[in-house]
Parts: C-alpha cells; structure tokens; sequence
C-alpha cells in the first residue's frame, strides 16, 4: 500500500536530502537533465536510490537502469536492467507504480510518500519514498531518480 504525502510532510532526511539535491539542479527548468546528477555529489544516498528511464508510449514502459544495493536487500530482488512490468510486484502495488509514473510524467514535478511492505516473514516495514523527473539531451521528461528510505519504522500508513 502506498499514499501520497506533501513535500513538508516526509520525515526521512534521506528523502529530504534528495529533494534539496534535485531542486538545487533545476537551473531554471521545469527539471534537471539525467546528465545534471553526479553520485559524487550524493555518495551517501546511492544505496537508497533507483534510476529509472520511462518510455512514454502505450503501453507505459519503465526500466530500471540502477538499483541501490539497500533497495535490493529491503525489496529482496534487483529491479536493474528490468523493466516495471517484469517485476514481482503485486498486483496493487504494480498498478500504484504505474499511476505514479503516469503523475510524474502528466504534472513534472516530483512525487512524495509512504509506503508499506510486507517483507518475506511477513512483518510490515513502512518506508518514505519521492519519485523526481530527469530530462534527456532534448528537455524531456526521459528519467526519474527516486529513493526508498525503509528506516523509519515506527510509521504506519493511517485512513
């Protein structure tokens, strides 16, 4: 299960630090260009962080082209090289992701929330995660950089 939050609403600084880091990129535009992040410049949210390369036509495709070593061990499986719907998502959490990919892609601006997960020994690990849009060599929206961050326990998604 996953819901949508404000922007002033995540508690992970992970996430927060990643929303400074894209919002100092923007230069003006609507949103940086792929090219504009440097892992140098954010060493310490790689292992959190996934890019993903969207291909807008029908049906929507995403591909993610990395995958942070902390979101490989939390989701159990690595979604590098794979594209959306070659994951082993469920069903519910498989449709979530494609709205909010289709969100991304309709408004351009960036994508805040909490999300749970139900880990293989069936305990549920809440997480906040963004989703922000990158830009090819034209100015499209082409990527995004998104983040999980699993350590916020104490969370729970509310009605």
């Amino acid at each position: 299960m996953k819901r949508n939050l404000a922007r002033a609403d995540i508690e992970s600084p992970l996430v927060r630090e990643l929303d400074g880091y894209w919002h100092g990129k923007l230069a003006g535009r609507a949103f940086p260009a792929k090219s504009d992040i440097d892992p140098a410049e954010i060493k310490r949210l790689l292992p959190n962080i996934f890019i993903a390369e969207i291909e807008q036509r029908e049906p929507l495709r995403v591909r993610y082209r990395l995958t942070g070593t902390e979101l490989v061990r939390f989701n159990e499986f690595d979604l590098t090289g794979k594209f959306l719907d070659q994951s082993v998502f469920e069903t519910t959490l498989f449709g979530d992701l494609v709205d909010q990919y289709r969100r991304l892609i309709e408004t351009g601006h960036p994508l805040y929330g909490i999300g749970e997960y139900e880990s293989r020994d069936k305990s549920i690990v809440p997480y906040d995660w963004a989703k922000f849009p990158l830009g090819d060599a034209q100015d499209r929206l082409a990527y995004c950089i998104g983040i999980e961050d699993p350590r916020i326990k104490e969370r729970r998604i509310g009605p």
